[in-house]
């Protein structure tokens, strides 16, 4: 037919064929975890007219069986050395599981080997992990609550939102919007060492630069050079925020080797207004590449395991060259009260954030929250399904109770 893009219309209906069934088979007896799923499921394509939800869910229907089996030959010949399995029958066996795990509890081929169902244990909690694409549920809970995503994604009203409500978070030192310096920040300091500009309301380390002072003049990593009062105009061609470059706590400095550590909080908060936290991590940078994964034994604030981001495991840092495993985070408990706190007083419209805590040696500042946040990495490094954690207990609550005013 002239005039219809095909190539869309494919990518459209392979996206489909890889969200599951727009329902549940088997639910979780275990947790709350198989209510939440069912919700969410019911929430696919809730925010459109009756008439489009129904042919998009009976698309998904049919696609599933197809879809899932395709995804589960990708990943039996595209996983890592270390985690495929080796002889014919075995990958055929390995092949049916996750097939047919994908049909009975919506579990999403890829995730199959993040979480090791492949192992008998873990393979009986597979209906309590929360997966990808499961995440509308969480924009339809912030819905109910009429959270402002703005309160989030824009980096300096995140900011203001703290310093309002006495959070320590990163200093703002100017903000750029539309062509215009923000008018709390009308100069661009001359004297700070470092500088550290992000996107306005990127995500995932967006659109990030350092600028090092040297002799009065500001320096970046591809070699060019400006005056503060030429940066400020060349920052104006783009909406950002500029904030002073942190050092990491000391202890942390030499393992990282150098940037930046964080601690990773997911906290949900109930409809009482009660804050908990659901899970947490420490992320150790990795150069160019994608941070190493820490889980922290909270009884002794060490290190008990590492994990790359893939799943596969790690033993030290490729550069720095130390050992994870047994070093103490200092701040630990100090991060995840933080955390809490900042959930409670100043962004308690929202169900569920996952929040990026800097240790330094002052203390734990706040770097930034976000409303969609992933369950899959910290559902790899605690090895345990969000069902065990208070997650699926407050969603519930949520979706039993009526939506905010």
């Amino acid at each position: 037919m002239p005039g219809v893009d095909w190539r869309a219309i494919t990518r459209w209906t392979q996206r489909l064929g890889r969200r599951g069934f727009p329902f549940m088979v088997l639910r979780s007896r275990r947790t709350a975890m198989g209510h939440v799923r069912a919700a969410a499921r019911a929430a696919m394509f809730a925010h459109l007219p009756l008439w489009q939800r129904w042919p998009l869910r009976s698309v998904m229907t049919l696609l599933w069986p197809v879809g899932a089996l395709l995804e589960t030959r990708r990943c039996l010949f595209q996983a890592p050395a270390d985690g495929r399995v080796h002889g014919k029958w075995q990958t055929v066996r390995q092949g049916f599981q996750m097939w047919w795990l994908a049909m009975l509890h919506n579990v999403p081929p890829l995730e199959f080997s993040s979480y090791n169902l492949a192992r008998k244990s873990h393979r009986a909690l597979a209906a309590d992990y929360f997966y990808w694409c499961e995440n509308d549920l969480l924009r339809a809970l912030n819905t109910r609550r009429r959270a402002n995503i703005d309160d989030v994604q824009d980096k300096a009203r995140f900011a203001e939102i703290c310093r309002l409500h006495g959070l320590p978070c990163i200093p703002t030192l100017a903000v750029f919007r539309r062509g215009m310096r923000e008018g709390e920040y009308p100069q661009l300091p001359a004297d700070e060492p470092r500088l550290w500009i992000k996107d306005l309301a990127g995500k995932q380390g967006s659109g990030t630069q350092q600028w090092q002072l040297d002799n009065g003049v500001y320096q970046d990593s591809a070699g060019r050079s400006l005056t503060p009062a030429r940066l400020a105009q060349h920052l104006l061609q783009r909406d950002c925020i500029v904030q002073p470059w942190l050092s990491t706590h000391p202890a942390l400095a030499a393992p990282a080797n150098g940037p930046l550590v964080v601690v990773r909080v997911v906290t949900g908060i109930l409809p009482s207004g009660d804050v908990h936290r659901v899970a947490c991590m420490l992320s150790m940078p990795n150069g160019r590449h994608r941070p190493i994964l820490c889980a922290i034994d909270d009884d002794t604030c060490q290190v008990s395991r590492i994990l790359s981001v893939d799943g596969s495991a790690a033993h030290s840092h490729p550069v720095s060259g130390h050992t994870f495993v047994g070093m103490r985070v200092p701040h630990w408990h100090a991060c995840i009260e933080l955390a809490c706190n900042a959930h409670r007083l100043g962004f308690q419209r929202f169900a569920f954030l996952g929040w990026d805590v800097a240790i330094t040696a002052d203390g734990p500042l706040l770097v930034e929250t976000n409303a969609g946040w992933g369950a899959m990495h910290h559902q790899m490094i605690e090895d345990k399904p969000l069902g065990d954690t208070p997650f699926a207990t407050i969603a519930m609550a949520h979706l039993e109770s009526p939506p905010c005013a």
